[in-house]
């Protein structure tokens, strides 16, 4: 099988970025006549996504030998630089362009409207897949089939009296980029920690106490902490922050009692002293607008487009009580924490840091693991009917519209060539093989439970261990929208860098009751002098 090539990427300039590309430079000619069917990808080289790509690209061409796929790569906070890249040497850029769902709308003009590859074939009728991840994917936050769909998904909403269809046909509604998996925001819980926790905790209760069992009146000493996660009876966010809080007392009391043994406590109190007990990553939108969601907050978006913090300032007040109990129930430093070395025992993440953290679990993990013949991580599902959920995907480049390659006398256009791949991809034996890396949750709705032919699909069985709760990463429903897709194409970034660095002042200082109000409103304050309200979509 031929290998495919890529390059990375660094911080390049935008003049430089795609010298290597294909094309030469100046106009795309009309038809390019090669040896073989050739097109180029770029793809941001964080979670995952190359290895991701690297499998699909593989496999892909192994049944489409006449066809070649060139892997370009840059850093994912290199993307704004990357597609000025495009805009500047347009007749160099690829062929198919990663992106998210808070990159896309602001490039629309390079992206092609998807929606007439989707309604080809009932293949990828929109029925198959997430709504609210297609709705991500249109300009406005919401897409609509064109006029001419014949499919099942909503068909009875096509109105075309009094002229509508030319509504339906709007650049606004398109789908400009396909949707390959989705990010739910999970809570990954290290059980091989809390099992020590209580071993210590017990063994020091006992001996402080010197009785011969753990007293049977006060539940927080008596539980073991794994029996609570292997429950999973959360029905609210309140019973996610008792679990923290009696984690968080079970470690301050091993500190302290390790503390009075002097030296003989100080190895203990060293390996517990700075541990932290949940991050719920509340600079990722996913993870703030689930869990303000839980807490009764419908969006921090007033309806004129301004930023309304302060309108929330008692459920914000609420949650940062919940989370600040005691010092070491939230990380209070400038960086996230190190889940992956043990320095979290719950952390909110998203399904690539299952993988990366199962390669870096340590001795002990693994012996854990061969002992009690359990998963030393286990995910948690958030208690929350309303889950937001970020995705990423591929765009077609525009500017290859009507272009064309020539092999042996045959053309195909580049949309076509293009398209063949990401239908690959978006259909069962691509979805089943990125859910084989780890990285990937389908957006293929039918493997949520099984293949076609009844099989277990293979983002359920990819664990290093076994026991892995793989349905705390999925959603059987719908997922809810993020908050940003009331505003315009350009104006979603602004919004999400502002609340992410509102969140990490949020956890990065200890606030008196009260005493978020400065914070509130010097968000709410400069963010609304920018004139949001003149950028709604």
């Amino acid at each position: 099988m031929r290998k495919f090539s890529y390059v990375m990427m660094g911080a390049l300039t935008a003049a430089s970025i795609f010298a290597f590309s294909g094309c030469g430079s100046g106009e795309i000619p009309d038809n390019v006549v090669m040896d073989e069917y050739k097109i180029t990808i770029a793809c941001q080289s964080d979670e995952g996504e190359q290895v991701v790509l690297e499998k699909l690209i593989a496999a892909y061409e192994k049944k489409n030998p006449d066809v070649q796929i060139e892997l370009e790569t840059f850093t994912g906070q290199d993307f704004e630089v990357f597609m000025n890249g495009v805009s500047q040497d347009e007749a160099n850029s690829p062929n198919i362009i990663w992106t998210s769902d808070s990159y896309h709308a602001r490039w629309e003009q390079y992206f092609t409207d998807l929606r007439p590859f989707y309604e080809r074939s009932a293949e990828t009728d929109y029925s198959l897949y997430y709504e609210s991840m297609l709705d991500t994917a249109a300009i406005n936050g919401k897409f609509k089939p064109t006029k001419n769909y014949k499919g099942e998904f909503r068909s009875d909403d096509l109105d075309t009296s009094d002229g509508l269809e030319e509504y339906y046909e709007h650049s606004q509604y398109g789908i400009y980029f396909a949707p390959r998996d989705y990010n739910k925001p999970t809570i990954l819980c290290n059980t091989a920690l809390l099992e020590m926790l209580d071993t210590q905790y017990e063994t020091y209760y006992k001996s402080k106490t010197g009785a011969s069992a753990m007293p049977t009146d006060y539940v927080s000493t008596t539980v073991r902490l794994n029996d609570i996660v292997e429950d999973k009876d959360w029905d609210e966010l309140t019973d996610l922050f008792t679990f923290s809080k009696t984690i968080a007392d079970r470690i301050q009391y091993v500190v302290s009692y390790a503390e009075s043994l002097g030296t003989k406590g100080q190895k203990v109190k060293a390996q517990w002293q700075n541990k932290t007990v949940l991050d719920l990553k509340l600079d990722w939108e996913p993870s703030y607008v689930t869990i303000l969601n839980a807490m009764g907050v419908d969006n921090i978006i007033a309806s004129d487009g301004t930023l309304n913090l302060s309108a929330h300032k008692d459920a914000l007040e609420e949650l940062h009580g919940y989370l600040y109990a005691q010092n070491n129930l939230y990380y209070a430093g400038e960086a996230d924490t190190n889940f992956k070395d043990g320095d979290t025992l719950m952390k909110v993440v998203s399904r690539p840091a299952l993988i990366a953290a199962e390669k870096n679990l340590s001795v002990i993990h693994k012996e854990y693991c061969n002992k009690y013949n359990k998963a030393p991580l286990q995910a948690i599902q958030i208690p929350t009917d309303a889950i937001a959920a970020g995705c990423s995907g591929y765009a077609i480049n525009s500017i290859y519209h009507g272009k064309t390659i020539e092999v042996k006398g045959v053309k195909k256009t580049y949309d076509d060539l293009c398209w063949d791949f990401l239908k690959f991809v978006i259909t069962e034996e691509g979805q089943e093989i990125a859910g084989a890396t780890g990285n990937n949750i389908p957006i293929l709705k039918s493997l949520y439970t099984e293949t076609k032919d009844g099989g277990t699909p293979a983002w359920r069985s990819i664990s290093t261990f076994a026991g892995m709760d793989h349905d705390a990463w999925a959603t059987g429903d719908d997922l809810v929208q993020n908050w940003y897709n009331i505003y315009k194409s350009n104006y979603r970034i602004k919004f999400r860098d502002t609340v992410a660095t509102f969140f990490r002042k949020f956890k990065m200082k200890t606030y008196s009751k009260g005493s978020l109000t400065e914070l509130i409103k010097e968000t709410n304050d400069n963010y609304n002098a920018a004139n949001p309200k003149g950028n709604l979509r």
